[in-house]
């Protein structure tokens, strides 16, 4: 568990949830005087409450069913962990067995196999993979969904050595010997968070109906300050090379909780990142990539765009701000090629029009792909800002200050600012690019 800027234990946390969000005081039982009172050999799990936990362990005994369990939740919190949207059958889309035999060793097999029966899994549609000599195994969506969550407490002894091995093997998973991410790691591990102001702005939060295939947001969130208490983590790195942690995760209402041992918590930001990396795709020098890269350059490039579009959005609103970009993402970088009509979508005809040699550049490599035809030059960028942000920690790897990649962003502590942005401005200025650098307080 991230440890709680009150130094609450998870018991007395976990109380605290449950009075909040219940609307009830509840007081220790008397009958049984540890509860809440911090016992460490307590080991707390998340599942979907649908899954009916003492009918699995029925089925398979109470030694296999909790290790059963610990891979339903696996799945389920990898899920949840990922992305709001409980489209296509739990979102959390593939496990390769070389994690799950982790939590199922020896009995993984049979422990898949009686998912499969159960209708707690489906195999994924993505089958058989040769070169990862693996199966895809996916939540049923037509039994379970990523809205209802239920609380289980392992009784075994051996269910929770394995909970604890597998936390610790997913993050040594993510180290592998690479010192970046050695720091990032150390870095997290004085993470703390502030529960109780974090539980309390959650509960203020509206009710909303949730659309089809998404968790509405006050139901999202108080799901995974739930998962926090009970020591989930996130340890993983995509194959562009982006990390993956607890606090990358987490939306970004909930990351203003989060502090370090250290101090408080800032982040340095990349101003237009992505769209920046496509001044990279001019082929020389012209007068319309001096134009388009001094307006990414000056961290102008939505302004730009929205001025040029009539001031549709109100960029002071952060929720507008995103909006806008979200769109033009969807109309420019990530859309699918020009078709002969030509482009009609506002920010595809500005993009045009404004930038005529790049928009012909991007819908090039478009036109190249029969499948997702802006998702290789999408990768492709990611990959490179990735190892820019990468290298800027590099170089930065022996300050006592932590350091935790957000993508186009590093978190540290104030009295680290200033080295994060030299390392920034040096590592992409290898790429000939010097961008906007944007410091913001993440801790509230």
């Amino acid at each position: 568990m991230i440890t709680s800027t009150d130094n609450k234990s998870q018991q007395e946390l976990m109380q605290e949830f449950d009075a909040v969000f219940s609307g009830l005081s509840i007081s220790p039982d008397p009958k049984n005087p540890t509860a809440y009172r911090g016992d460490r050999d307590v080991v707390i799990i998340t599942l979907p409450s649908e899954i009916k936990t003492s009918l699995v362990l029925t089925d398979l005994g109470r030694l296999l069913g909790e290790r059963y369990l610990l891979i339903l939740s696996s799945f389920y919190v990898r899920g949840l962990l990922k992305k709001m949207t409980t489209g296509n059958l739990g979102n959390f889309l593939q496990a390769h067995h070389k994690s799950l035999r982790q939590l199922g060793g020896e009995h993984y097999p049979k422990l898949m196999k009686y998912g499969l029966s159960a209708q707690h899994l489906v195999k994924s549609p993505l089958g058989y993979q040769k070169e990862k000599r693996s199966f895809a195994y996916m939540l049923n969506q037509e039994v379970f969904s990523l809205k209802t969550q239920q609380r289980y407490t392992l009784t075994t002894k051996h269910a929770k050595r394995v909970r604890l091995d597998f936390i610790q093997w997913r993050r040594r998973e993510f180290i592998k010997d690479n010192l970046v991410r050695q720091k990032i790691a150390d870095s997290i591990d004085g993470l703390t968070f502030n529960y109780s102001e974090a539980i309390k702005y959650v509960a203020s939060l509206p009710d909303v109906e949730p659309q089809k295939h998404r968790v509405d947001p006050k139901t999202y969130r108080r799901n995974l300050i739930e998962q926090y208490i009970a020591g989930e983590t996130d340890w993983s790195v995509d194959p562009q090379g982006r990390n993956y942690t607890l606090i990358v995760s987490a939306p970004r209402d909930i990351r203003c909780y989060f502090s370090h041992v250290a101090g408080p918590l800032w982040v340095v930001d990349i101003s237009s990142s992505q769209p920046l990396l496509h001044v990279l795709l001019y082929p020389c020098d012209s007068d319309e990539k001096k134009k388009y890269q001094t307006i990414v350059e000056g961290g102008d490039f939505w302004d730009f765009m929205n001025n040029a579009a009539g001031k549709p959005f109100d960029l002071n609103d952060p929720e507008n701000k995103k909006e806008m970009k979200v769109k033009i993402y969807r109309e420019v970088f990530f859309s699918y090629p020009e078709p002969n009509a030509g482009a009609k979508k506002i920010f595809a005809v500005i993009f045009k029009r404004e930038f005529p040699v790049l928009w012909s550049l991007l819908n090039a490599h478009k036109l190249q792909q029969k499948r997702k035809p802006a998702a290789p030059l999408a990768k492709a960028m990611q990959q490179t800002e990735a190892e820019a942000v990468s290298d800027a920690v590099s170089s930065l790897k022996g300050s006592p200050c932590p350091l935790i990649t957000i993508h186009d962003a590093i978190v540290t502590t104030k009295e680290g600012l200033p080295g994060v942005c030299t390392a920034l401005k040096q590592s992409f200025s290898t790429l000939g690019l010097q961008p906007s650098l944007v410091e913001k307080k993440l801790t509230a």
